[in-house]
């Protein structure tokens, strides 16, 4: 359900294809970065997470020129790992967001999540 809150949020059709959708991103000033580079997982229960490897998310908030004034989580468990895993290096806390997950879906609408997601415009 991502893609249709970030539709909902920037008010905007995304296009279907991956490099439309990276070139949407880029064009907002939006990186899209997942926390981890590997872990054990049993289906896509994020409770069920072990052995988790972190991303080198260090690099793109510190190095290169980029200019990363805010970071998202989504869902509690990407936030435990991120604070756990990234937060010590890049030294830049995280604003949870509620999961988009289909698991989340009961208890969140497409709207909820839309409003809940609307606070990353306040850094575009």
């Amino acid at each position: 359900m991502f893609w249709p809150v970030m539709e909902r949020v920037f008010n905007e059709k995304i296009p279907p294809s991956t490099e439309g959708k990276t070139a949407f991103l880029l064009e907002r000033r939006v990186a899209l970065w997942d926390a981890l580079k590997s872990c054990d997982i049993n289906g896509a229960a994020d409770s069920s997470v072990k052995n988790p490897v972190a991303n080198d998310i260090a690099w793109l908030l510190t190095e290169n020129g980029h200019n990363i004034s805010a970071a998202f989580t989504t869902g509690l468990v990407a936030t435990r790992l991120y604070n756990r895993l990234c937060l010590p290096q890049t030294n830049l806390a995280a604003t949870r967001l509620p999961s988009t997950s289909p698991a989340n879906a009961a208890r969140n609408t497409l709207e909820t999540l839309a409003e809940a997601y609307s606070v990353i415009l306040t850094f575009l």
